[in-house]
């Protein structure tokens, strides 16, 4: 759910800001003009050239006013399908849902099965833990540009002190109620 809103609210202060672009564009066209012709003159565009190009996509309101966002804002319009929303919401809730209990089943294992001793599950539930999060890195790096080493490192040690501070926090928790 989390995810959704997130989601949800990031595209709706990108809608915002459209918005907002639209009416100065309607309000002071020729100062948005100016303001893209100065940012393409900025990127290495000659003045007269970019005159032109502005001048062309100026004819186009809808068109114009995205490129200001993406140029001024650096934000990407996004589409207004809830659908793919859903989509990425439900993706993240599985992917939280199964990494996540990957390290529980070795408590169940244990506890139920017998197959672990009761001192060695937390070394081992750690352990697992630790070998979920490298092979989760190691996975980003294929829809990433990072080196794969680079996304082991980060998620193994990002996680891991996520999770020494979340065990942390509940041992006490447990202790204090």
């Amino acid at each position: 759910m989390s995810e959704f809103l997130s989601f949800k609210a990031h595209r709706e202060f990108i809608q915002a800001e459209k918005r907002r672009e639209m009416w100065e564009f309607k309000h002071y066209k020729e100062a948005e003009i100016s303001e893209m012709v100065n940012r393409f003159e900025q990127r290495g565009m000659a003045r007269r050239d970019a005159e032109i190009v502005v001048g062309k996509m100026a004819q186009y309101e809808s068109f114009f006013v995205g490129q200001m966002v993406s140029e001024e804002l650096g934000l990407q319009p996004p589409d207004n399908d809830d659908g793919e929303l859903l989509t990425d919401a439900f993706v993240m809730f599985v992917s939280y849902s199964l990494f996540g209990a990957l390290p529980i089943l070795v408590y169940c294992i244990g506890g139920f099965m017998k197959v672990i001793p009761e001192q060695s599950m937390f070394p081992i539930a750690a352990a697992f833990s630790l070998v979920v999060l490298s092979c989760l890195g190691i996975m980003k790096s294929f829809f990433s540009s990072s080196h794969w080493f680079y996304c082991f490192l980060e998620s193994l040690i990002l996680g891991g002190l996520v999770a020494a501070i979340s065990y942390f926090v509940s041992s006490k928790l447990v202790l204090w109620i």
